[in-house]
């Protein structure tokens, strides 16, 4: 724990130095310099361990990589509030969601000008929020941990439904219970959202569609158990991709949770996976907590590959024990 917080903390003293404030100003003037954001990596790190949150482990920032994983900027300083992002989601162009731990609530980044707003409500206030994701209108979904629920916030920023998904819902003849909800991400040519279960047993994978039905629930491997945490849908090959802290593994199905395949697993050098991503060219960045660093790999048949001998993103403190990730499209 030392070496870790000692490795970022230097690295903190020099970013901070440069005026990282709710407005960073090194931000703003990269990203006046910048013409285009597409491909960019956008991560968001915690201050306390996943599991155990009294323990501070992170720097809690937001951090702007670019496509060859080059480090650009801080986004957002949440540190120094004693606050975090647990979850992001991307409404393109721009519009970069975060959900805050601390004074719990959503916060709205503008990237190419670092303008930011929170949108508050009183129903975001159950710790610890989840991860999140976008649909194609626009509309954002983030989960609440403890009360087992997802809300859905529009374009607008108005809360949609009370919540939009609650506990236990139940469609015709289907059932979808949340029980320690976690990841989430949406599946966009069937508007499907689908949300995996951190539990080390009797796990399931709930879909839902965008008004908040439920389509299925699947209580089997790779869902079922190991502590799954983040999930992304692949569109090009129409597979859901799956982390388990538990096991350190990567599995692929497909949306009807049939065809589980083990997609990769090597603990060195992906180890607690808390995070994934999935840009418009198929590639894949996983964030490993373990080893405080993103990977970006290949996806090919059912086999994830890294692309390069080395982490995409190594050892940076923009990545210390990285909770969520968005590629720019």
């Amino acid at each position: 724990m030392e070496i870790k917080l000692t490795s970022w903390l230097m690295v903190m003293f020099s970013l901070f130095s440069v005026g990282c404030t709710e407005k960073s100003q090194l931000f703003d003037q990269l990203t006046a310099s910048t013409s285009s954001l597409s491909g960019y990596v956008v991560v968001t790190t915690t201050t306390t361990a996943q599991t155990t949150a009294a323990v501070p482990v992170g720097p809690g920032v937001v951090s702007l990589f670019d496509n060859t994983g080059k480090f650009v900027s801080i986004v957002q300083d949440y540190f120094s509030s004693s606050e975090f992002g647990n979850g992001l989601a991307l409404v393109p162009p721009y519009s970069l969601y975060v959900g805050i731990e601390g004074t719990d609530r959503i916060n709205k980044i503008n990237l190419n000008t670092s303008v930011a707003s929170s949108i508050t409500n009183p129903n975001i206030t159950s710790a610890p929020l989840r991860q999140m994701t976008s649909d194609s209108a626009g509309n954002v979904y983030i989960i609440e941990g403890s009360t087992n629920t997802i809300e859905k916030i529009d374009a607008d920023g108005t809360r949609v439904g009370s919540p939009w998904v609650n506990t236990t819902t139940t469609t015709g003849a289907n059932t979808c219970t949340l029980n320690t909800p976690f990841g989430i991400t949406y599946v966009p040519n069937s508007d499907y959202i689908v949300v995996s279960q951190f539990r080390t047993s009797a796990a399931t994978m709930v879909v839902y569609d965008t008004q908040g039905n439920c389509i299925r629930s699947v209580a089997t491997a790779p869902y079922s158990t190991n502590f799954p945490t983040a999930i992304a849908w692949h569109s090009s090959t129409s597979k859901l991709i799956v982390a388990r802290m538990g096991d350190h593994s990567l599995y692929s199905t497909n949306l009807d949770g049939t065809g589980s395949a083990l997609a990769y697993l090597n603990s060195t050098r992906i180890n607690t996976p808390t995070s994934i991503a999935v840009d418009a060219s198929g590639y894949v960045y996983v964030g490993s907590s373990g080893t405080d660093t993103i990977e970006k790999m290949s996806f090919s048949g059912s086999t994830l590959t890294p692309v390069a001998s080395s982490p995409f993103i190594n050892m940076h403190v923009g990545v210390v024990n990285p909770t969520a990730i968005v590629v720019i499209p």
